[in-house]
């Protein structure tokens, strides 16, 4: 049986305030320098951004808040999440305003990594440095991810998250899902 639809949508975009939350764990050895963890809160469907990228900057608030629940666990560095407030596809406002607001902090980010693919079961990462350190040092990381069989590292293009910062010459890292 043959089937037949006719879908019609019309899509408007208006300027208005929006916000970054910042949130930061500062480290023992070097507490100048950063870890970012980053996510956003805009979507592109009209599920209200649950999985983009809402999971996202759960994965990154949580993580801060197991590492200060634990009360034994410090980064040397400084851990921020940042949770940005814009649109993808409306010029990445969000991301350009962390980085203009942070420009003296970026040259000492040691990696940004996002979370843009929902909280679905994890691959492993991907990674815009071509370093073989930073190759050597997530591969090194994913070993830990072994139990879960998350372990793949891929090199990949950079994400939108950590586009602005990766051009700052800052290593990007992407959670690699099944997104399903």
């Amino acid at each position: 049986e043959e089937v037949k639809v006719r879908l019609e949508m019309s899509n408007s975009h208006t300027n208005g305030t929006s916000r970054n939350v910042v949130a930061d764990i500062t480290g023992n050895a070097h507490p100048g320098q950063y870890v970012i963890l980053g996510a956003h809160t805009d979507s592109w469907d009209v599920g209200q951004g649950v999985m983009d990228d809402a999971g996202g900057v759960f994965i990154a608030v949580k993580a801060l808040s197991y590492l200060r629940k634990s009360g034994s666990l410090r980064p040397r560095r400084t851990l921020r999440a940042v949770a940005l407030d814009y649109s993808e596809g409306n010029g990445l406002v969000g991301a350009a305003e962390f980085v203009r607001r942070h420009r003296d902090e970026m040259d000492n980010v040691s990696l940004a990594m996002e979370s843009d693919t929902g909280t679905f079961a994890p691959y492993g990462l991907t990674t815009s440095s071509e370093s073989n350190l930073t190759q050597c040092i997530l591969r090194e990381v994913l070993s830990l991810m072994a139990p879960i069989g998350a372990t793949t590292l891929e090199l990949s293009v950079r994400g939108s998250d950590v586009d602005k910062r990766s051009c700052l010459g800052r290593p990007g890292v992407r959670r690699y899902s099944n997104r399903k």
